[in-house]
Order: C-alpha cells, then sequence, then structure tokens
C-alpha cells in the first residue's frame, strides 16, 4: 500500500438521477444533525478502509465513506470535491457505490456522466507522471441534511516487487462518528502495525489462511487546519510493513537508487559545463544544486504515490521536470559526475513517526547528503540552501541510503541557545534644526535557522537586505556601510553602519522613539496567537530560539528621558522574556531577551505563550519618549 489516504477524497455528493425508494442503511438514519454539532460543517458518520495483500503479492485497497452535510460550506468549496487518485500504471480504479440519502429519505444515484477521470492540475503539464491519475464526481443535488455514499476499491494488476507497507490518515478535516481500519495477510505474513500520535490496539483473528489486523474507534475528532503551520501534521496516522528493519529497507531503496543514477555522457558532460571555472568544493557543489532546484520543475505530488520509484538521472536531465526523489536522482548523478561523495536520504517532515515500523511512506521528504574535506552538506533537490539546510533538520528522523549499511536516525534538535539572533546597536541623536539626526552601528549575529546566507553565496545584495532590515525601524537611517566579519551556513556576522536618520521634533517637544527588533523575528502573526485557545500543538516555525537586542542611545543635549520600557522577568515553562532598562549619564541601554525553549507549544502552555508575545510586542514595550527641555 502507498498512499496516505487524506479524508477529504472520501467525501462525495452525488449527482443527480431519479429519485428511488429505499430504506436508509442505520448509520445514515440515526446519524446527528447540527444540534450535536453545530461547530461542524459536516460529518463523516461511517468510514472503512480495507488493505489487502493477496497470497499473489498483489495489494487491493477497499474505501467506503459515508457524509452528512451539515452546511453550506462543503459544496461551496471546491477542495471538498471527491478526487480519488491513483497510479494507472499499475492499479485499476472501481467505483462500486455512490449515491446520496436526501435529508427526506429518497435515495439519488450518480449517473455515468457525473464521473469525470482527469489528470490532477499539479501533474496535467508533466509528461512523464501521464500515468498518475484522478477521478472526479462532480456534486448536484445536495441539500442540508443529506448524507452522500461512496465506495471504490483500487487493485494492483500485478504482484510488485515492492514490500507491503503504507500510511493511512485516520484524521481530516471532519469528525469521524465510526471508524473502521482493517489490514489483511496471508497468515504468517510477518506485519508490523503501529500508531502515529495515537495508541492502537488491533483486533486480530486469523481464519481461512488469512490474518486480519482490525482497529475500531468511534468519535474520532476533526482536525482543525487553521491550527497548523507549514508541514505541521498534527493528526492521528496509522503504519504498517512487513520489513524487519529500516536497514533491510535502505537496503532495498538503495539498490534501486544506484540503478537510477548511473551516470551518462549527458550528465557528465552537464556536471562539466556548471562546475566550470569553480575551485571551491562549495561553489561547485552550490551551482550542481541551484541548477537542479532552478533548471527542473517540481512535480508538487507525495512521493509515495509514484512507489518512490525514480527515472534514470539522463531521463530527468532531459525531461527538465522531475518530482522530489527524481530530481535528488539527477543531483546525485551530477555530484559523482564530478567526483563528491553523495547520498540520497529520506525524512520525514514530521519528528513523530512509528519508528518501530519500518514503512518508509511515512519519510515524504527527499535530501542529499555530500561529504567532503572532512565536512557534510545537507541539500533539499525543490529547494535553496537559504530556503531549507542542513539546520531544518533538526529533531527529525532521517534515513540515509548508504550501501551497504544504514539505518533510522533522529537528529539532534537545536537548542535555544545555538538558534536565533543577537542585534546590538550603538547610536547617537543630535539636534539638527527641528529634527534629531541619528547615526550609529549595528553589529548583527544570525545563528542556524535564522541565518539566511549560504556559506558559497557572496553576493553583496544578500548583506544589504539584512542589513536594511536591521536599520529600517531607526528614524528613516540608511545604510552607509557593511562589513561582515563571518558568513557560514551556521553562523553570519556583520557589521553595519548607518546615517542619515532623522526624527522630527513637533512643537510641543516630544519625541518618540521605536526600539528595533531582530531582523526576521518571532511575531504574533507568525505564531497565530490571534487565537485565544488551540486544540492541536504549536510548532515553532524555527524551533527553540533566543533573540537578544541591546540598544545603547546615546541621548541629545537639551532632551530629557520621559518614558522608557519597564523592567520585565517573565519565567514559564515554554520560555523566558527578560528587558532591563539603564540609564547612565547621557547614555539609555535597553536590553532585550526572549527564548523560547522547545519545537512545539502544547495546547495547554499555549496561554503563556500569547503573554510572553504580547509583552515583547506592545506598544509600551518597544516606545522611547523624549522631550526637549526649554
Amino acid at each position: 500500500m502507498r498512499r496516505s489516504i487524506p479524508i477529504s477524497i472520501l467525501i462525495l455528493f452525488a449527482a443527480a438521477a431519479p429519485a428511488a425508494v429505499a430504506q436508509a442503511p442505520d448509520h445514515v438514519a440515526s446519524a446527528p444533525g447540527t444540534e450535536r454539532h453545530p461547530d461542524d460543517d459536516g460529518l463523516i458518520v461511517r468510514q472503512a478502509i480495507r488493505v489487502s495483500l493477496g497470497a499473489d503479492g498483489r495489494v487491493e485497497r477497499r474505501v467506503e465513506s459515508a457524509l452528512k452535510m451539515l452546511t453550506a460550506y462543503l459544496p461551496r468549496h471546491d477542495h471538498y470535491d471527491p478526487r480519488i487518485p491513483w497510479n494507472d500504471a499499475r492499479s485499476t480504479l472501481r467505483l462500486d457505490r455512490i449515491r446520496t440519502w436526501m435529508a427526506d429519505g429518497t435515495l439519488v444515484d450518480a449517473q455515468a456522466n457525473s464521473v469525470v477521470p482527469n489528470t490532477a492540475d499539479e501533474l496535467a503539464w508533466a509528461v512523464p507522471y501521464a500515468h498518475m491519475r484522478q477521478k472526479v464526481v462532480a456534486h448536484v443535488g445536495v441539500e442540508h441534511g443529506a448524507t452522500s455514499e461512496l465506495a471504490y476499491t483500487i487493485a494492483d494488476r500485478r504482484a510488485w516487487d515492492d514490500p507491503f507497507q503504507g500510511v493511512l490518515d485516520l484524521q481530516g478535516l471532519l469528525p469521524i462518528l465510526e471508524q473502521e481500519i482493517t489490514i489483511e495477510v496471508p497468515e504468517g505474513t510477518p506485519l508490523r502495525i503501529a500508531g502515529i500520535g495515537c495508541e492502537l490496539e488491533p483486533e486480530v483473528e486469523s481464519a481461512d489462511g488469512r490474518t486480519t489486523y482490525t482497529v475500531r474507534r468511534k468519535d474520532v475528532p476533526a482536525v482543525n487546519p487553521s491550527e497548523l503551520s507549514g508541514d505541521q501534521r498534527v493528526h492521528d496516522r496509522l503504519a504498517w510493513s512487513v520489513l524487519g528493519s529500516w536497514e533491510h529497507a535502505a537496503r532495498l531503496l538503495a539498490a534501486r537508487c544506484e540503478e537510477a543514477i548511473r551516470v551518462d555522457e549527458t550528465v557528465e558532460s552537464r556536471a562539466r559545463d556548471l562546475a566550470r571555472g569553480l575551485l571551491l568544493p562549495e561553489e561547485r557543489i552550490g551551482r550542481l544544486h541551484d541548477f537542479v532546484v532552478e533548471g527542473l520543475r517540481t512535480v508538487d505530488w507525495p512521493i509515495a504515490d509514484f512507489a518512490l520509484e525514480m527515472r534514470r538521472s539522463g531521463a530527468v536531465l532531459d525531461s527538465s521536470v522531475g518530482h522530489p526523489l527524481d530530481k535528488a536522482v539527477l543531483l546525485l548523478a551530477l555530484l559523482r559526475a564530478e567526483g563528491f561523495d553523495s547520498r540520497i536520504a529520506l525524512a520525514s517532515a514530521d519528528p513523530l513517526i512509528a519508528e518501530g515500523v519500518a514503512a518508509w511512506d511515512q519519510l515524504d521528504r527527499v535530501w542529499v547528503r555530500v561529504r567532503f574535506d572532512g565536512r557534510e552538506l545537507w541539500l533539499d533537490p525543490t529547494a535553496s540552501a537559504d530556503e531549507r539546510n542542513r539546520l531544518h533538520l533538526a529533531g527529525l528522523p532521517v534515513l540515509v541510503l548508504d550501501w551497504p549499511r544504514s539505518d533510522l536516525v533522529v537528529l539532534p534538535e537545536l537548542s535555544a541557545e545555538e538558534n536565533g539572533a543577537a542585534l546590538r546597536i550603538t547610536a547617537a541623536l543630535e539636534p539638527h534644526g527641528d529634527a534629531l539626526a541619528l547615526s550609529g552601528t549595528a553589529d548583527l549575529d544570525l545563528f542556524a535557522r535564522y541565518n539566511p546566507m549560504a556559506a558559497y553565496d557572496r553576493t553583496a545584495n544578500r548583506q544589504a537586505a539584512v542589513a536594511r532590515g536591521v536599520v529600517g525601524a531607526l528614524g528613516r537611517a540608511a545604510v552607509d556601510e557593511v562589513f561582515v566579519a563571518r558568513q557560514s551556513d551556521r553562523l553570519s556576522s556583520m557589521r553595519v553602519e548607518f546615517s542619515g536618520g532623522e526624527i522630527p521634533v513637533p512643537r510641543h517637544g516630544l519625541v518618540r522613539l521605536s526600539l528595533p527588533r531582530v531582523p526576521g523575528g518571532v511575531t504574533a502573526s507568525e505564531l497565530q496567537l490571534h487565537r485565544r485557545t488551540r486544540t492541536a500543538p504549536l510548532r515553532l516555525p524555527r524551533g527553540p530560539a533566543t533573540e537578544t537586542v541591546q540598544v545603547d542611545l546615546s541621548l541629545p543635549e537639551g532632551f530629557e528621558l520621559v518614558y522608557a520600557p519597564a523592567e520585565t522577568a517573565i519565567l514559564f515553562s515554554v520560555g523566558s522574556l527578560t528587558r532591563s532598562v539603564e540609564l547612565e549619564g547621557r547614555t539609555l541601554r535597553c536590553r532585550t531577551r526572549i527564548s523560547l525553549e522547545s519545537a512545539e507549544v502544547p495546547p495547554g502552555s499555549y496561554p503563556e505563550l500569547r503573554e510572553m508575545i504580547a509583552a515583547l510586542e506592545s506598544e509600551a514595550a518597544s516606545t522611547i519618549l523624549l522631550r526637549r527641555v526649554d
């Protein structure tokens, strides 16, 4: 089994057909309505998924679902249309039942022309993947209280070499009142099965040479998608596999990769052309990586749906298109043509997987590891090193397809101390007519995920953009010079000299200044702090982090300080916020430090996070007031 089945594809609104007189099944007739579910747009009143491994090695998946419509939100949004994807080169899709029970109990069956086979938009332009198909059922004849039923089967046409393994989503956008998941194998098959994000205890039965593992659940809560961010996937899943270990899984996949990576003359020639004139290994690697990222279009589709099949590197190069694994194959071939020791690695976008179940469908991200001169680089074949690099793998499970041995490892999570930014500004205010002129220096250190610069990128505009972000809040000051002290993939340090900033002094003589923040630092909007409560954990976009800002401001003659932020000390389980303010002679020093201690904030700690960020971003915390002394 090769697809993680999203609940959204199980939702159906059947097309109109002559009404039939029939007896609605119990799960339809007894389904609750809005009085018991006032906050839900709909309910999946029953869901049954059965995945079977035949004695001949073929896999069959049968899905049945009944959905009750409660609000008009469902038909108004196209993403709720039933879209059933399958790999037409390997499997056959059969629609077994498509019908809708109207609110008054009459039955409407779908007509044949309601089902439209097509290619998904993400694949329509990618000729090498035309075998990835889907069927869409148009929604017609729907009303509040109607319950639509869908049943379909996807069956292999023949047995494949793939081991029986896979992942199923057990939650989605709608609550599920009754759920039954069955995995069936020939008796004696060494199957491992486990829940991800949930505890599952399947019932096990053996009869007639078959063994079935059945999970039954009731009242499965919905996942609120607006609470999720980035690759966050806070929902229950189920994983299974006949593979005894991750080492076995890596060995099988490595053999496939080595066959596809085989370097031909076209790939070798392109590698030479790309690396020509570059001496440093980092620059050669960067040039090859940039070509694969930018020169080939990425097929944005789950790699599990392709059964982790990959094309030859030469074919990927010729087509200028590839899914992430295809692009990794080409990148590896280019790197090896230049003599670099490189390997493909699979990683999860989520730290939570069933580590005891060697189901590679749990690993949905593709990376390339390169070793040279005692160093190690991790490259995402679909994104630049600025956007994703080794630091974005921190805390995640990774399987390197190394030959002859490899195993699943969880890379260490970053600590709050090694991930973050430190900004120190020394500035002076001087009277200049009816304004105060501002000038000074800013020293900025950007660590780990805060660092936007790759080690081999020396373009001047990169530092200039960061420098403008540093001084942008300082009275419209302009950047004079940028001095880069260090630039690497872990740390970038720079000094910015600025001047030309002017702050008008109004007639009443009261002048307001705003304290700067770390460029790209944590914000309330980024952390979704508009919410008062949460039901799912909040994944911090950069993980644990520490941000420090210190401003030393020389006050102008003829002005006095009338307001500065208050001293602050907040200590919570999720982190801390401290602020100190000192006035020594004519120099005002404000130092603010916020530390977020964990990669994920549980719902119970969410109010603490809201309080801490509110204290950081409030106007009172960022305002300095000066008054002209007559």
